[in-house]
């Protein structure tokens, strides 16, 4: 046999100090509240119910067979899970919720271990208390109780059907365990889950403050008790929900033939060796020790919300079941606040933009659980989807917001995020080549008249030797040669239009005049010819000029010769 170390923090003045070091949170919910119930009422026509509950966790489905272990007894048990496992002492491919003295899954179970030495408790019921009063009025202390009364261990575990088992994915179950001091005498042990917080108050002694509306509850809560009656060898449960009865309220009793293969019961029949303490040994009598399955989704009714949460775990005992009249005696630690909900969180989305219209891809996660699924909304408040599923692909022509959800398998839907994608505007560049020049003048492609009419959103310019502006321009105030550039608008958030510029720089190269000559007056001169025209782009115009005072200074234009050839006449 295996020995497994537990964290717990034991009784001391703190509030909630009994609670498993392992305290979870954010467990799967269902509006339930599985409370304190006496005998009074609700008895399975088999008051003890051994099986296997068709759950999710542990690995194999529960045993509800009185034993702590995994595939045992064998063979109605092998390969079912419990609440241990051990490979050697039990092979078997079921599997256990606690491994190695720690939670397997520490989102879903909770673990209860309170001080059973005389005068050492200190969370007692001090009062007179019932199961049917506010809890409001309820008051605790340090004390003890008698031994019939008194509680150490107790567990609970919550985890969904398993639909290879015969379970129902959408159906939340609860198994419990819980354990008596002495085995002469009637026990109860009372599991009960609340849809609102019930909180204690006080730090060595106080009261208790609930969030319930309905006389201190909420109509819907639940009760389960363990009844281990006048020291028999059989232990039974008794299930009551909350509901209105006259002018008040209180727990009534539910009939056992709505619930057939939804509750599972027995206590041990045999000495049963634990992994923890136990009374300070690690063994329970026969009849010490028992532990149950329920469906708590079927036990509320087919019709439930499936959007109910449960808030609050409270474990305790009773004097008597027989009775609405019996006492509130012991409890292994403060209510748990176990923040549970079948309502699913919001999505997390992330915002995005884009380049003018087009095709957007809208993705979501957090939506994880199986069988859970993304709706997506046009507003918060639509009421049919525009779509379901993950990512959401659409067509968009300006900034546009979506809404999402994430729906269970339950059909649970929780709240919407929105989402939005920004469409920026993509500058528009308006071009116009400027006029060409003759080297060695430049062209100034910064000029404004150049990018005349543009719209730019903001953008700025830059200036590029190719198409896909990676090569940048280094001189666009003083390009120098000929050719095709490139004009890039960029926006703050990045959209681009690149726009062609043609350049043109004319070079310059001196035509050839024949026909020089050197005469004495009177004379008449043979025509001047142009016979090689000066060299660059465009079209070649001429224009004739003459000096009377040297070959290198002093040209004037003559007027009217403006052909390749010029007749100066006698």
């Amino acid at each position: 046999m295996k020995n497994f170390t537990f964290t717990f923090t034991r009784e001391t003045s703190a509030l909630g100090s009994k609670q498993l070091s392992c305290y979870w949170r954010q467990l799967l919910i269902l509006s339930l509240f599985i409370a304190t119930t006496v005998l009074t009422g609700f008895k399975l026509s088999a008051q003890n119910l051994p099986g296997i509950a068709p759950v999710q966790t542990p690995i194999g489905g529960f045993g509800v067979d009185g034993d702590a272990y995994a595939n045992t007894p064998t063979p109605a048990y092998l390969n079912v899970g419990d609440w241990f496992y051990d490979s050697t002492l039990y092979p078997g491919t079921g599997r256990g919720l606690f491994t190695g003295g720690s939670v397997t899954d520490p989102t879903r179970t909770f673990f209860l271990q309170d001080n059973w030495l005389q005068n050492t408790d200190l969370t007692i019921f001090t009062g007179r208390n019932k199961i049917n009063d506010h809890p409001n009025t309820y008051t605790w202390g340090p004390g003890s109780s008698p031994n019939k009364n008194e509680i150490q261990n107790a567990a609970a575990h919550f985890t969904y059907g398993a639909p290879g088992l015969g379970g129902s994915a959408t159906d939340l179950w609860c198994l419990f365990a819980g354990d008596r001091m002495v085995t002469n005498g009637s026990s109860y042990i009372d599991f009960e889950f609340l849809q609102k917080s019930l909180t204690m108050t006080g730090t060595t002694s106080g009261g208790f403050t609930s969030a319930g509306i309905n006389g201190g509850r909420t109509i819907g809560d639940v009760l389960v008790t363990i009844e281990f009656v006048q020291g028999g060898g059989a232990a039974s449960v008794v299930i009551r929900k909350w509901q209105a009865v006259g002018t008040g309220y209180e727990y009534v009793v539910q009939a056992n033939s709505l619930f057939v293969g939804k509750i599972f019961m027995t206590n041990n029949t045999a000495v049963t060796t634990v992994p923890f303490d136990a009374y300070g040994g690690n063994t329970y009598e026969v009849n010490q020790w028992a532990e149950g399955a329920i469906n708590l989704t079927q036990v509320l009714g087919v019709g439930l919300d499936p959007c109910y949460s449960i808030s609050t775990l409270f474990v305790r005992t009773r004097s008597s079941g027989s009775s609405d009249q019996s006492e509130l005696k012991d409890f292994p630690g403060a209510p748990i606040q176990l923040d549970l909900g079948l309502i699913p969180p919001a999505p997390s989305v992330t915002t995005g933009e884009r380049c003018g219209p087009g095709a957007v891809s809208f993705n979501a996660t957090g939506c994880n659980q199986a069988g859970s699924v993304l709706k997506w909304y046009a507003s918060a408040t639509s009421l049919t989807p525009l779509y379901t599923g993950n990512p959401y692909n659409v067509e968009i022509t300006t900034t546009t917001s979506f809404w999402v959800s994430c729906t269970n398998a339950a059909g649970c839907e929780g709240p919407r995020t929105q989402i939005t994608r920004t469409v920026n505007p993509i500058p528009v560049l308006v071009v116009t080549n400027p006029a060409g020049t003759c080297a060695p003048s430049t062209v100034d492609l910064t000029a404004a008249a150049i990018t005349a009419g543009s719209t730019l959103y903001g953008g700025t310019l830059s200036y590029w030797t190719d198409a896909a502006a990676t090569v940048p321009l280094a001189n666009p105030n003083a390009v120098t040669a000929s050719g095709i550039y490139y004009i890039k608008a960029v926006t703050t958030p990045g959209c681009v239009d690149i726009k062609p510029v043609t350049v043109t720089v004319n070079s310059i190269v001196p035509g050839v005049i024949a026909g020089s000559q050197t005469l004495c007056a009177p004379f008449d001169p043979v025509a001047f010819t142009s016979t090689t025209p000066g060299s660059g782009g465009g079209t070649i115009t001429y224009q004739w000029q003459m000096s009377t005072t040297s070959a290198s200074a002093g040209f004037a234009n003559i007027g009217g010769a403006t052909l390749a050839t010029y007749d100066a006449g006698a």
